[in-house]
Formats: C-alpha cells, sequence, structure tokens
C-alpha cells in the first residue's frame, strides 16, 4: 500500500451514485499508485545515477593524489558534503600496528586528537570480521567496551566504515548523524563501501609514497650531515648547509648568521660564494636573525592573503615590512644554540606561503642540530695554533712511517726512474694563445681627382687583377675644361694657317705660341680625365662592404673609396703571454685553430716578436706576428681562434711542472726573497 485518496461532497451521495461512481474511483486509485510508483522509481534511479557521478568524481579525486593529507581531506570533505554530515573523523593504525589513531577529522573538539583503539580491544576485531558500514546500535549488544563506546560517541559516530586494501585493514572512519535527521538507507551504506574502498586504495598508495619519499629524505639528510660534518673549516660548512638542505627541503633562500663578539654577522647565503651584506634587504635579514639568535625557540612565520600568521605577535610585526620589501610569503628562522651558548640563527624563505609541513619541519630541526655542533667543532678548530699546518703534516709522517722498508725502497728506486725520465726525455714545448688573422698587406684606394660616382664595376669579396678598373667618377669641371680647351685649340690652328697663307710671320709665330701653351692644358687635362678612373695598383680581393651605396656620392682628392688585399699570404697577430715570452723565437713554426673551422688546422711561420708589451684587463702580453698560407682561401680578415706556437724542445718535467714551479718560485722569493 502506496497511501489512500479521501474524496469528500457537499451533499450526500445517494446509494445509486456510490455504486455508480465507485468503479470510477477504483480505476483512479490503480492509477495513481502506479504513476507514485513510476515517480519513486524514477528518483531512485537518479539518486543512484547522482552517486554513481559522484563516485567517479571521488575516485578521480583520490586517485589523483599521492599526498595523504590530501588523501584523507578528500574523503572526509565529500562524505561531509554528500550526507551532509557535520562529524566524521578518519583513524588508522600507527607505525607499529598497535593502535588506531585519528588523523583527519571535521566538526570535532581538538581532544579528538587525544582518543584512540587498541588493535587488541573488541572494536578493531569488529570491524575487521564485519568488513561492511556498522551502525554504532549494533555495538550496545556487541562484545565491544562500554569504555570504546564512550569515546565512539565523542566521535559523535553514527556509522564505522571499515578501510581495506585487499585483505590489510588499514583503520575506519567514523560518520556522524544526518544534518537532516535522515536514516542511512542501503543505497547509503552502498555509497560508503565504495568510498571506504577507493579510500583504502588512495591511503595505502600514498603511505607507500610516503614512506618511500621519508626514506629517501633519510638518505639525502645521512648524506647532507656526512658532507657538514666532514670538514673542520667553517666556510665549508656554512655553504654545504645552505646549498645542499634545497635537497630535501623546497627553499627559495637560505641564510647563516654567526655571533662574531657582540654582532651577528650574515656569514653564508644560497647560491652566493660571497655574502654582500650592503646588498639589498641583507640589513634587515640580519636584523631579524639577531633577534632570533637572543632567544631559544624557532618562529615561523607565513603571509597569505595579506594576512601575517605567527605564534609570536613581535615575530609579525618584525616580519611584517619584510615581507612587503622581498615578496617572500615563509620565513622560518631557528636558533643556533648548544650547551656552551649561542652561536648565531639560520633561516629558509620562500615565495609560497606554508612552504613547509610538519615533517619538513622535523627534518629542519635535524639539520640545525647538526649545523650547531659542526659550527661548534669547527670554532674549537680553529683555537688550536697552526692546527692547518701541523695537522696534515703529522698525518703524512705518520703514513711514511708505516710504510715497510722493503716497500720504500721499491718507491725510491721508482722515484729516481721518472725523475730521470723527466729530466732525460725531451717533449716539444707549445704555448696555447688566442690569434686573430688578417691580410699580410692591405691596400687602400682613394679619388685621385675630384669628382662623383658614376658607376662601380666590383663588389666585396670581388677578385681583382692589376690594373683593372674597380669604378669610374664624373667630373663636370675637367669634362667642360677638356671641351673648351679642344675648341680653343682647333680655332687657333685654323687662325695659324691663315696668318702663315698671309705671310704675316709674327703673328704666326704668336698664334703658334698659344697652340703650345693649349697643347700642354690639354695634355694635363687628359692626365686628370685618366685619374677618374679608380684603379687597382695589385691583385687582390675586395675588402669594403656594400661598395653600390657610394654610387652617386661626390668623392673630394684623397677621400677613401675601397681596400683591397692579397688574401693568398694571411697574418696572424698573436697575443703572447708576459711570462713565457722569453720562449718564442723567429722562424718556429705555429699551428692555428679557427673557431669557423674547427676540424681544420693551419699552419705557419713566426715573423716578428713585438719589443714592447700591450695592456689588456691588467694583464701584459706581447703582440706576435706569424705569416700563414692560404692557399684554399678559407681564411678570411677578423677571424678568430687559437694559436699553439712551438717554442721549442725542452725536457719533459720543464714543460709538465714550468708553470707549478713558476709558482713557487714566485711564493719563495715574497715569503723568503729567494
Amino acid at each position: 500500500m502506496l497511501g489512500a485518496i479521501l474524496i469528500s461532497h457537499r451533499t450526500r451521495y445517494k446509494q445509486n451514485q456510490q455504486t455508480k461512481n465507485m468503479s470510477f474511483f477504483r480505476k483512479i486509485a490503480v492509477d495513481s499508485a502506479q504513476a507514485l510508483e513510476d515517480v519513486g522509481n524514477r528518483e531512485k534511479l537518479a539518486k543512484r545515477i547522482r552517486d554513481l557521478s559522484t563516485l567517479s568524481e571521488i575516485g578521480t579525486e583520490l586517485s589523483a593524489s599521492l599526498d595523504l593529507e590530501k588523501v584523507l581531506n578528500a574523503v572526509v570533505l565529500n562524505i561531509m558534503g554528500h550526507f551532509i554530515v557535520e562529524q566524521v573523523a578518519v583513524l588508522l593504525l600507527d607505525e607499529r600496528q598497535e593502535r588506531l589513531i585519528p588523523v583527519q577529522s571535521r566538526g570535532l573538539p581538538d581532544e579528538v586528537s587525544n582518543l584512540d583503539f587498541s588493535t587488541d580491544d573488541e572494536l578493531a576485531s569488529l570491524l575487521i570480521q564485519a568488513q561492511r558500514p556498522v551502525f554504532s546500535e549494533e555495538l550496545e549488544d556487541s562484545p565491544v567496551s562500554s569504555e570504546e563506546q564512550k569515546r565512539l560517541g565523542e566521535l559523535g559516530a553514527a556509522i564505522l566504515l571499515p578501510i581495506f586494501y585487499q585483505e590489510e585493514f588499514l583503520g575506519f572512519v567514523s560518520v556522524g548523524e544526518k544534518v537532516t535527521e535522515e536514516t542511512y538507507d542501503e543505497a547509503d551504506l552502498e555509497f560508503l563501501s565504495t568510498i571506504a574502498s577507493q579510500a583504502g586504495i588512495a591511503i595505502k598508495n600514498a603511505s607507500l609514497f610516503e614512506a618511500e619519499r621519508k626514506a629517501g629524505e633519510l638518505s639525502l639528510l645521512l648524506e647532507i650531515s656526512k658532507e657538514i660534518t666532514s670538514t673542520l673549516d667553517i666556510d665549508r660548512v656554512l655553504h654545504a648547509f645552505v646549498n645542499l638542505s634545497s635537497q630535501v627541503i623546497n627553499y627559495d633562500r637560505a641564510t647563516v648568521a654567526l655571533l662574531r663578539g657582540n654582532d651577528l654577522v650574515l656569514s653564508a647565503v644560497s647560491g652566493q660564494e660571497k655574502v654582500d651584506r650592503k646588498a639589498r634587504n641583507m640589513s634587515g635579514l640580519e636584523q631579524i636573525l639577531s633577534w632570533v639568535s637572543q632567544g631559544n625557540h624557532s618562529i615561523y612565520v607565513t603571509s597569505l592573503e595579506g594576512e601575517i600568521q605567527a605564534d609570536n605577535e613581535e615575530a609579525k610585526e618584525r616580519l611584517r615590512d619584510y615581507f612587503q620589501a622581498t615578496q617572500k610569503k615563509s620565513f622560518l628562522a631557528v636558533p643556533l644554540v648548544d650547551e656552551e651558548g649561542a652561536l648565531g640563527a639560520m633561516s629558509m624563505e620562500s615565495e609560497a606561503p606554508s612552504f613547509l609541513t610538519e615533517s619538513s619541519l622535523e627534518v629542519v630541526e635535524i639539520l640545525a642540530n647538526q649545523l650547531t655542533v659542526a659550527i661548534r667543532n669547527a670554532e674549537l678548530y680553529q683555537k688550536i695554533p697552526l692546527a692547518k699546518v701541523i695537522h696534515p703534516i703529522v698525518a703524512k709522517k705518520r703514513a711514511f712511517l708505516r710504510i715497510p722498508r722493503k716497500k720504500l725502497s721499491t718507491i725510491v728506486a721508482g722515484a729516481v726512474l721518472v725523475l730521470a725520465f723527466l729530466v732525460l726525455w725531451k717533449s716539444e714545448l707549445k704555448v696555447t694563445c688566442p690569434a686573430e688573422i688578417w691580410p699580410r698587406q692591405t691596400y687602400t684606394l682613394t679619388a685621385e681627382v675630384e669628382g662623383i660616382i658614376q658607376n662601380i664595376l666590383v663588389s666585396e669579396g670581388e677578385s681583382v687583377q692589376r690594373g683593372q678598373v674597380l669604378a669610374k667618377l664624373h667630373s663636370d669641371y675637367i669634362a667642360s675644361r677638356l671641351n673648351q680647351v679642344k675648341a680653343w685649340l682647333e680655332s687657333s690652328r685654323g687662325n695659324a694657317r691663315s696668318l702663315f697663307a698671309a705671310n704675316r710671320i709674327s703673328q704666326y709665330q704668336m698664334e703658334r705660341n698659344q697652340i703650345d701653351k693649349l697643347q700642354a692644358e690639354l695634355s694635363l687635362l687628359e692626365g686628370e680625365q685618366e685619374k677618374t678612373h679608380i684603379i687597382s695598383p695589385v691583385s687582390g680581393t675586395v675588402l669594403t662592404p656594400v661598395l653600390h651605396e657610394k654610387l652617386g656620392e661626390l668623392l673630394e682628392k684623397g677621400d677613401f673609396f675601397c681596400e683591397i688585399a692579397d688574401l693568398g699570404g694571411m697574418r696572424a697577430e698573436i697575443g703572447f703571454p708576459e711570462k713565457d715570452i722569453h720562449l718564442p723565437e723567429e722562424g718556429q713554426k705555429v699551428k692555428f685553430l679557427v673557431t669557423a673551422f674547427p676540424e681544420k688546422t693551419f699552419w705557419g711561420t713566426v715573423e716578428k716578436i713585438s719589443s714592447s708589451a700591450n695592456f689588456e684587463n691588467d694583464k701584459a702580453n706581447f703582440l706576435i706576428i706569424a705569416e700563414i698560407q692560404n692557399e684554399d682561401g678559407l681564411l678570411r680578415p677578423g677571424m678568430r681562434g687559437h694559436a699553439k706556437v712551438y717554442c721549442g724542445d725542452r725536457s719533459l718535467g720543464y714543460v709538465l711542472f714550468r708553470k707549478p714551479g713558476r709558482l713557487l718560485r714566485g711564493l719563495a722569493w715574497r715569503l723568503f726573497g729567494l
């Protein structure tokens, strides 16, 4: 039965009307019942579809993360959101598999974190045997103790949802009553069972990942600890800490500041060889670390959406301006203190808010303790007189005295043979220097007369022959003057013929003199006309780029037009170091390797050695000119590379040890005047 239909009328029905309409009412009731059943089925189907869709989304969310905290948070929030529940808690087995402890909860007081259940108690056994959701009412007549039921009541448990991975029991979820006060039906229990199955897989995967991560962190911690404690050099200790710690802690910058007398001095910054205390914000950082070093407690301050969060109010105020100036969002500082007193402080900071988890804070505490011990040991070692000198000498002496006599004789004989080989065996000494390639001789072509460039007959890189015309100039003055002189000359010759025919000898002689002058001027102008052709004096290659842009340009006498060089013979300018200038001589061979052709070797000969040095970057170099053959035409002016100057045969010992020998000689001279 689904319900009833009540029909009332203002007037009393007659008997025959009731009989007549009864079949009609029955039909209405049957049709209504079918409709209501169809509506109920559709609602159940719609709810089932929603549940499946939600379960799919939850499964995707849980499988997408290997962070145990995020997985647990997702389980709790999805149960609360789907069933509209205010109280949910997740309890998992501890590392020893002895107790069930709360690891995530919502809507419960902080005291819940102290509640736990022994795996030896009846509750754990009941959940393992049931392998299904268990209502809290079922526990009243069960072997579960009243004390356990009381603790479950503090959790607000209406349903206990066991979590398994395959056959392995992991823990359970305590789910409270619905806010709507509705009861949990079969569909709800099926939904919870599916969530528990998905959560079991996700929690197991996250736990395995967390265990692997912790093992990796432990391995890295051991390596970092070994590096920090393996040296008594305090600078090496500090640099190892600020740089290697990033392998286990994801910070943007780490620093260490040490007490020097009454002042705290910033001594190491990650990513920096030397600390620039005058750099921006370094002074503010030193002041913060100085304040931290005076206390015995660490500070961890974060900025989330502009709100500063910290346990210490003074820390909030001190970090507020620093966060604004540096754009950092998180800051951790730990005082470095041992039984003998304060040593300084270390810090880690990040642009990400809350960049440290609880496990990360534990790792930082371990690193800080290791750093404190290493710094104290290094400072004590530095107080020992001549410790850095005496210790290695004593160690070497002890090792030498432990060598057996027979083995020592063998070592001495071997050393004598090696020494003889180094002295008697000859090897060619080679000195490598930077080099630039240039033509042996460059010819500069200029305009011999003033004129406008009318025609350019060559371009950059083109080969030209001696006597070849490279360009033509046009001079209005020379052209017009040349035409004018030619006209005058023709007129004077006509006048001379007329005077000679008229037997006017004196006038004829004067006209002849004028003709001679004009002829001389004509010869001069024709010579100037030939100079409007710019001609190559040698065979070679045009070096000047974009010659065509000079077309139409006015050149005055002596103006530059282009450069020509014979690229068949090139010269190398070698910057030879001052310390080796006694080695090279004219005529020695040189091997070249240019950047453009690393697979090809060019050979040359030392031609000239400069007698004075050139200074570049406070280093003295002597210029050596070497002649190079460029038969293939591959070398071009301005190419750079390296030259290896062959400075003759020397003993192998000299070749191998001349540089360290020179350093020792200079040191002996500075220290002892030897």
